[in-house]
């Protein structure tokens, strides 16, 4: 029979058992405490710092735009934004609504921050704040930094935003920045590598950066917008920036370059100022070196007002102004050259052989060729001119027949050499070409034959001719040149352009000797179109000029029996286009000038002012003088892409 175990003895068995786990259990307590306090204690402390330190993209200042004195055209300035991040908001609707309560937040503008949240969430990119206001005023600014405290998801800061410091003097220049679109973030991220692309979509999504849209804040867009970094920031429980820590220059921002362009802030503005309200455009070239000092297109638009997003109502009032602020005019406006155009055809003439500069031509106001008859535009004629009267009295019979004898494709050639027909981008948006028609061209295009008639009319600068102010400008600086070639440019300091064209097709200096006589005796000689505009008021120099005036519309023959013949009395609409081309001085050029004066009807009355005013204000600044950019590239050390800082001419 067994023996029966005692009670006391089970007990004592029991509580052996027990502890034996006990000390198991806490034993093995103490050896992961041990581990996690002595061996693994670097790693936790990172883990924790990284639960409330967070990396913050830290976007790069834009750099700045300047002119060729370093004036600055385009820079950053600091203003109040609020924005919220979408991940960290519990109820967008009911913030933003608190938030409406403090500042002015139309319901508009509401419903796009709200579609905006939105669309980040779906893309999985609520980590991307959203602006709702970009600029605070100082009392809604206050307001917000005091009661953001409470407010989850939501951030007031001081940020750079894009400025324009000099409005719509460079708006067709410069072009405008704004906010990235889903077409920028495309063309923008091409080739970049897959990993990359978060990043940079990040980049592009921050309420600080811009991306240009047009002119050279488009074209230079890698050159100034810099490289990204981190910043490290300590946050509280709920995600709320405390503290920014100490940045590490492994992952600091990097500015964007900066880059010049060859204008001249200040001839720029006398030449807008000079305008004074009318429609135009005009364009001043260093004959020197092709650096374009001063580039005009009004009436203009305000970059300004792109920056942080124009609202529909302001974008159509731009959009459907009669004047067309919008319209690059300088480079992207086309008109018929008018008798500005002469020069290139008497060029023509004699590089043929055709005319002689002794030829005569008798001008009796008018021009009989198969059955109709062709008008000069002074009525009774000239009487005999040869080519150094044809250019300076403007004689449209003499060009009708020395046109009629070159032909239209030798005409065409030489309208090549001098630029026509080129597309002159130079780092903007917007360039045109124009069109320099042949009978090739013609036939392509509509199917038809040339016919002689139309020679005539291209050779007084009519037809289906069209060039615009910026090929008027270098056709003048070719002249005042004396055929030298000539290689325009925008860019001082910056990104180098691929569609840079120079214009060194081969041109007879003698032949060009006549030209220039010509327009100087349209000047400074007696019957000259552009008489006693010469005098550039300096004590000295003078300028050499050629007035035109373009069809907008042909005059009727019953309007030219009631004695019609301008535009007056008519809507202005109707109403020729003023051109004048000059070069100055006359003895040594320095600076070659077009001008356009949209309706001006007359070439010496409306646009010749101003060309001669313009180039006496090159002359008198001396525009073309050596740029701050040649003395601090020159300057820089080598192997670096940034030039050092100074103080503004």
């Amino acid at each position: 029979m067994a023996r029966k175990q005692s009670p006391d003895a089970d007990f004592d068995r029991r509580l052996l058992i027990m502890m034996g786990v006990g000390g198991a259990v806490y034993a093995t307590l103490v050896g992961r405490l041990s581990q996690l306090q002595f061996v693994e204690s670097a790693y936790y402390r990172e883990l924790a710092a990284q639960n409330h330190i967070r990396l913050v993209l830290a976007p790069p200042a834009r750099g700045q735009i300047l002119d060729r004195f370093g004036r600055p055209l385009a820079s950053q300035r600091q203003a109040g934004r609020v924005s919220v991040v979408p991940e960290r908001l519990d109820d967008a609707e009911v913030t933003l609504a608190r938030l409406g309560k403090l500042i002015d937040l139309p319901d508009t503008r509401r419903a796009r921050v709200l579609e905006e949240i939105k669309g980040n969430r779906t893309r999985r990119a609520g980590f991307v704040p959203v602006t709702v206001v970009q600029e605070l005023s100082y009392e809604e600014f206050a307001r917000l930094r005091v009661h953001a405290v409470d407010m989850e998801g939501v951030d007031v800061e001081m940020a750079s935003t894009r400025s324009y410091p000099r409005g719509r003097d460079f708006a067709h220049v410069l072009g405008y920045v704004a906010r990235a679109s889903a077409d920028d973030l495309t063309r923008l991220a091409e080739g970049r590598s897959p990993e990359d692309q978060r990043t940079f979509e990040e980049l592009l999504r921050h309420p600080d950066i811009r991306v240009g849209r047009q002119g050279m804040e488009r074209f230079a867009e890698d050159w100034l917008r810099g490289r990204p970094g981190r910043r490290r920031v300590v946050t509280n429980a709920h995600g709320r920036p405390m503290q920014e820590l100490e940045q590490d220059p492994a992952t600091a921002a990097v500015a964007g370059k900066d880059l010049y362009i060859t204008i001249d802030a200040e001839l720029q503005r006398v030449a807008i100022e000079r305008f004074a309200g009318e429609s135009g455009a005009a364009v001043v070239v260093d004959v020197s070196n092709g650096d374009v000092l001063s580039m005009v297109s009004t009436p203009a638009f305000d970059p300004n007002a792109f920056v942080n997003g124009i609202s529909g109502k302001d974008y159509a009032e731009l959009r459907d102004n009669p004047m067309a602020p919008l319209y690059p005019r300088a480079h992207g406006g086309v008109y018929p050259p008018g008798s500005t155009f002469k020069m290139v055809v008497a060029t023509a003439a004699l590089e043929s052989g055709a005319v002689k500069p002794t030829d005569t031509v008798r001008c009796n106001g008018y021009y009989r060729f198969g059955n109709r008859t062709w008008h000069c535009w002074k009525k009774g004629g000239h009487g005999t001119m040869n080519m150094h009267n044809g250019i300076k009295h403007s004689c449209d019979v003499y060009f009708y027949e020395t046109a009629r004898r070159t032909g239209v494709d030798k005409i065409a050639e030489v309208a090549h050499k001098f630029g026509f027909g080129e597309t002159f981008v130079l780092g903007m948006t917007g360039a045109r070409s124009g069109l320099v028609p042949d009978p090739e061209w013609k036939q392509n295009a509509r199917g038809e034959p040339w016919f002689e008639g139309e020679t005539l009319n291209f050779g007084i600068g009519q037809g289906q001719l069209g060039v615009t102010p910026l090929q008027l400008a270098l056709m003048t600086a070719r002249i005042a040149a004396d055929g030298a070639p000539i290689k325009p440019r925008l860019v001082g300091l910056g990104p180098e352009s691929e569609d840079e064209v120079t214009l060194d097709a081969p041109l007879d200096k003698d032949i060009i000797g006549i030209m220039r006589s010509g327009m100087f005796g349209v000047t400074s000689e007696p019957g000259g179109t552009g008489y006693r505009s010469g005098d550039l008021g300096l004590g000295g120099p003078r300028m050499a000029g050629k007035s035109g005036t373009a069809q907008v519309r042909r005059i009727s023959q019953a309007e030219r029996d009631k004695g019609i013949r301008k535009g007056i009395g008519i809507e202005r609409e109707l109403r020729d286009h003023a051109l004048f081309v000059a070069y100055a001085p006359t003895d040594n050029p320095r600076y070659a000038v077009s001008v356009v004066v949209e309706h001006g009807e007359s070439g010496s009355g409306a646009a010749a002012p101003l060309a001669r005013d313009i180039l006496a204000a090159a002359l008198k600044m001396d525009s073309g003088r050596t740029p701050l950019y040649s003395k601090r590239a020159a300057a820089t050390p080598p192997g670096t892409d940034q030039i050092p800082e100074g103080d503004p001419a």
